[in-house]
């Protein structure tokens, strides 16, 4: 923490603050995530959730929130990210030109954000990895784990490189288009934006690694709104758990509130309402004067993405590829 200068809290979660601060060894901005770790995890949990971390620390990409560093101090684990300047996309939908005067995002910012976002899942859904380690022994043991990890999913494609001239005083295990990352929580309050307008996908979902008495807790806080219906029936999280919560948050995006909003609406008729998957259906005309005949493009990919079944849900390749037509659409529109 000494190699940090902390500014002020920019952000507060159930078990965690951020802060706004400066790297003093390089002068760069950053966000320090402190998460109470030894209260809420047992020793495993501690152990696995900072391998998880390392694993993270690889993904590469502009639209992903860079994870710089790691590390446990005052019974605190401290994560270092790249800091998004300019606040997340629930603020801008909560913002006062748009939902307090009851203003659309226009279409082509809905597009903008979204094709980014669909982007850095894209990234996430489809991976490799290089990871580096001291030994034999720790290789071995590292890749027998990486097999129970509830959020990657290993292909057969896994090779072993031993000490080389790049990594001289480490094996490296090489999971060659092998490793698929689940974000395990897309929702606007975890898609941070930049001063210039970029999108990063952020909080990349460690909460798993909490106790079982509080990872229930952790799971409703806020209300499920994004959650898919097999999370809600615990029977397992996937890749297209990921999409139905795409989907949910472009609805979101174009309605301003989430598909499955209810005033005063409590915890089993929300959770009855998204196994049900009733929702009401975006107007077909509500881009109509701006943007002619391209709206029921995102009313198509808002039903296709919220299916109550997860095989018939797009990939994210479909999703990328339908965000990148339509952003370019409505950009020379």
């Amino acid at each position: 923490l000494g190699n940090y200068k902390i500014e002020r809290k920019i952000g507060k979660g159930q078990f965690s603050e951020v802060y706004r601060a400066t790297c003093l060894l390089d002068s760069k901005l950053v966000a320090l995530k402190k998460v109470m770790i030894f209260e809420m995890m047992d020793a495993k949990a501690r152990q696995d959730c900072i391998k998880e971390i390392d694993l993270l620390k690889q993904l590469n990409h502009s639209n992903v929130i860079c994870y710089l560093a790691s590390f446990i101090q005052n019974n605190e684990l401290n994560i270092v990210l790249e800091l998004a300047d300019a606040g997340d996309l629930s603020r801008m939908i909560k913002a006062k030109h748009f939902k307090n005067q009851k203003r659309l995002i226009p279409e082509r910012t809905v597009w903008k954000y979204f094709v980014q976002l669909s982007s850095a899942v894209a990234h996430m859904h489809s991976r490799s990895f290089m990871l580096p380690l001291k030994t034999h022994a720790m290789l071995k043991t590292y890749a027998q784990e990486l097999v129970s990890c509830p959020r990657i999913n290993l292909c057969p494609r896994i090779s072993f490189l031993p000490k080389n001239k790049l990594m001289p005083n480490n094996y490296v295990i090489m999971l060659d288009d092998a490793v698929k990352v689940m974000h395990r929580d897309i929702k606007p309050a975890n898609v941070f934006i930049t001063a210039q307008g970029v999108v990063k996908l952020g909080d990349l979902g460690l909460g798993r690694y909490f106790s079982s008495k509080t990872s229930f807790a952790q799971s409703l806080v806020g209300t499920p709104y994004y959650m898919s219906p097999e999370r809600i029936h615990e029977n397992g999280y996937n890749f297209r758990s990921d999409i139905w919560s795409l989907g949910c948050l472009l609805y979101e995006m174009a309605a301003l509130q989430s598909p499955f909003y209810g005033d005063k609406m409590n915890l089993y008729a929300l959770c009855k309402k998204i196994e049900s998957c009733e929702y009401p259906p975006l107007p077909a005309d509500i881009y109509s004067e701006e943007v002619p005949n391209i709206f029921p493009q995102l009313r198509n990919l808002v039903a296709m993405c919220i299916n109550p079944d997860p095989e018939k849900r797009p990939d994210i390749s479909y999703i990328y590829h339908v965000a990148s037509k339509m952003y370019e659409a409505t950009k020379t529109s």
